[in-house]
């Protein structure tokens, strides 16, 4: 009877050891197939169930995805979620406009499980894309512009990114070109270009991003002014002796003719007092009161000499401000230019303020260059000049 009880006792501790071991063996834990819940312009919701752990500690569980990699894995994008009734739940802001692949996975010490993958596709299409206008560039010169743009409509969709792109070569510009991006996030925006080359063609135009993809403006050509450079030719056959890149006055160079006037001639016939100037730029109005307060009809004088001046292809030129001849003198004469008469003196459209009678020259001289003011019936050389 002994052996017998100890027999059914031996017995029942083999059979319960053997059921305990068969329940507390680790494996693999499982999670189910990835469903989509909502899919929209701008996110998409998805869940998995919740199967089981695999006998074991759930290391993390969530899901992966990738839109490239069509069995994406935890080297891919990834999420960890909790378990809420059986479930796992996540939401994905779209980043790309195509597909993304999908998988919900479970990690236990055992390693790691995936779903089968699930490719979800974005709703958007071309009409999603921004429409973006590009406005003509005002306010250009000769190395710089300002360009405006403007987003007719954002395709429904965030705008990520708005700009320019521009190009001397490529008449359809592209961001592939150089851009330039705004980051003011208004509707209506503009940039100022800067370092662009003189005399060149530019094609531009606005540019804007949204989750569908790039739209681009129309296209503005421009060609940015010639700059003349101190000593080239200028416009009218004459030289260039003053640059400036700013538009003060209405101007940006001063151009000296080529030769003097052939002939000595006095800066007026009577002693009358005028409003004039000194300052480069300023010649020319000087002239003009200069000749509406003599005529045309009295015999030559200086500033109707220099007024009635022209070149073989223009006009529009004055006799020169005393500053204007004194830079003449710096930068043309003193460097062996502008085919000067050595020692002679020039009339200036600058009156002396202290003596009605009197009017500035210039002599042109190695030296020091001796403005003087002489008696307006006097004979002195005339050089016409031009601002443009």
């Amino acid at each position: 009877m002994k052996h017998f009880i100890f027999f059914v006792l031996a017995v029942g501790m083999f059979f319960s050891c053997g059921k305990q071991n068969f329940w507390n063996l680790k494996k693999l834990g499982e999670v189910g197939s990835v469903s989509v819940n909502n899919n929209n312009l701008a996110s998409i919701s998805i869940s998995a169930d919740f199967i089981q752990d695999g006998h074991d500690d759930i290391k993390r569980i969530g899901f992966v995805w990738s839109d490239i990699n069509a069995l994406p894995t935890l080297a891919d994008n990834f999420s960890e979620n909790i378990i809420v009734e059986n479930k796992i739940n996540l939401s994905v802001n779209w980043t790309v406009n195509t597909q993304l692949y999908v998988r919900s996975y479970i990690e236990n010490s055992i390693g790691v499980y995936y779903s089968e993958p699930k490719k979800i596709n974005w709703i958007g299409d071309a009409s999603n894309l921004p429409s973006v206008l590009t406005i003509n560039p005002n306010q250009f010169s000769f190395f710089e512009l300002t360009i405006n743009g403007n987003i007719l409509s954002d395709g429904d969709l965030p705008i990520s990114e708005q700009g320019f792109c521009y190009s001397q070569t490529s008449a359809s510009p592209t961001i592939a070109n150089t851009i330039i991006v705004n980051t003011n996030g208004s509707a209506s925006f503009s940039e100022f270009l800067s370092n662009l080359n003189e005399n060149t063609t530019y094609y531009l135009r606005a540019y804007a991003k949204n989750l569908q993809g790039i739209s681009y403006g129309n296209v503005a050509t421009i060609t940015t002014k010639n700059y003349y450079n101190v000593g080239e030719t200028g416009p009218q056959e004459g030289i260039v002796f003053f640059s400036k890149t700013d538009t003060l006055g209405g101007w940006n160079f001063l151009e000296a003719a080529a030769t003097d006037i052939s002939s000595a001639l006095p800066w007026a016939f009577n002693a009358n007092s005028i409003s004039t100037s000194y300052g480069l730029g300023l010649g020319k109005d000087n002239t003009n009161n200069i000749v509406q307060q003599f005529g045309t009809s009295n015999p030559n004088y200086a500033a109707l000499a220099a007024n009635n001046y022209s070149s073989v292809i223009g006009s529009n030129w004055y006799l020169p401000a005393r500053d204007e001849l004194m830079k003449m003198r710096e930068v043309l004469y003193l460097n062996g230019m502008g085919n000067f008469s050595v020692d002679a003196s020039y009339w200036s459209s600058s009156q002396d303020p202290n003596f009605n009678t009197n009017a500035w020259t210039v002599k042109m001289s190695t030296g020091i260059a001796n403005p003087s003011t002489y008696g307006k019936i006097t004979l002195f050389r005339i050089r016409p000049i031009r601002r443009f």
